[in-house]
């Protein structure tokens, strides 16, 4: 095992293409739409400026980002140069839009478990005990290129309200 904050499995039937990412250190990242199941990447776009009152979390995040060091909305209410500029700095954020969709469709996902002896995960992921685990440190793919983002997945019990 390693010896890293955090380690990573990818679980891989015995395919030829699988063997083959192996051989040449490939990471097979694949399109959300591929998926088997139409929640598993389960997206919600909010745009527009955050309410304080209804949207404390996302607030918070937009203040953050800004470059504010608060971590509840109290401290973010009472700020003198977050209530002066907010509405300002927001209306100009509306000019700047990422195009989310855009990046969305660019976007590729590999799947990776905590756990390298779930009987589950070998039986589905790793074609019933036949194929590999191979085993990643967090912190190196994080630092390899192309740039990658680690994120846990929620699961959930049916799909986040609109």
């Amino acid at each position: 095992m390693l010896n890293s904050a955090k380690c990573l499995f990818k679980y891989s039937g015995p395919t030829s293409y699988a063997l083959q990412n192996l051989k040449e250190g490939t990471l097979f990242c694949q399109h959300y739409a591929a998926y088997n199941d139409p929640f598993e990447y389960w997206a919600r776009i909010i745009e527009g400026m955050p309410d304080s009152e209804r949207e404390p979390d996302r607030f918070i995040a937009a203040i953050r980002a800004w470059g504010f060091d608060v971590s509840i909305i109290e401290e973010a209410r009472v700020d003198f140069l977050i209530k002066e500029h907010f509405f300002e700095y927001f209306n100009e954020c509306q000019d700047y839009v990422p195009p989310f969709d855009v990046m969305r469709e660019g976007m590729r996902i590999a799947c990776f478990s905590s756990e390298q002896d779930s009987l589950l995960l070998w039986s589905h992921y790793g074609d019933g005990l036949r194929g590999f685990c191979v085993e990643f440190d967090e912190n190196s793919l994080t630092n390899s290129e192309p740039k990658g983002d680690f994120l846990d997945v929620a699961y959930l019990n049916s799909p986040p309200k609109s």
